[in-house]
């Protein structure tokens, strides 16, 4: 009778009342939404990455919902924090198990770093979500393009100390200050 089966597996079906079976052991492990699309997003950007950490930067945006398929959302590197912000309902939730996975998809694609766990920022206007803030060292310093930047996590609905956007800028003075002292007017 179909009302006494209960499925767990697509092609396992156990008798209501019975013990589960543990899942067979070469069954990949559970990889919620938005951990498969940072996979995706880190893999697609392998490259780009590449010739990043080549240059000396590990502050970058690894994954961007909006051309990722979770639009509202975003996960930055900064060194060894990994930043996600949500902008609007995330479509997702975004439990601390779903933070961990997304920890380690990125460990996996980026193993040579040991990252703090996944720090939320939820700047929605009037918005309660978010986690604590990692402990970071009272230095805490990041690199783009070979250049130091001292940072801090971000207050909760605040934004980043290091602006990942306005890297093609300081790119540009980088190249055309050379002898000359430069006040850093991009970062918080």
């Amino acid at each position: 009778r179909a009302s006494s089966l209960v499925s767990i597996y697509p092609t396992l079906l156990v008798p209501a009342g019975r013990p589960v079976p543990p899942p067979p052991p070469s069954a990949p492990p559970r990889m919620g939404r938005l951990a498969s699309a940072a996979a995706t997003a880190l893999a697609a950007r392998a490259p780009l990455l590449a010739s990043l950490h080549a240059e000396r930067t590990d502050c970058y945006r690894l994954f961007h919902g909006a051309v990722e398929g979770l639009p509202g959302l975003t996960l930055d590197r900064y060194g060894d924090l990994l930043l996600l912000q949500s902008f609007r309902e995330p479509g997702v939730e975004l439990v601390q198990e779903e933070l961990e996975l997304v920890r380690n998809t990125v460990a996996q694609a980026i193993p040579h770093v040991d990252f703090t766990p996944v720090y939320w920022v939820d700047r929605r206007r009037g918005a309660s979500g978010g986690n604590s803030p990692p402990l970071l060292p009272e230095h805490h310093h990041v690199h783009e393009m070979g250049v130091r930047y001292l940072i801090e996590a971000p207050a909760q609905g605040r934004d980043p100390w290091l602006y990942l956007d306005f890297r093609t800028a300081r790119r540009w003075l980088l190249r055309n200050s050379a002898g000359c002292d430069v006040l850093n007017v991009f970062v918080r």
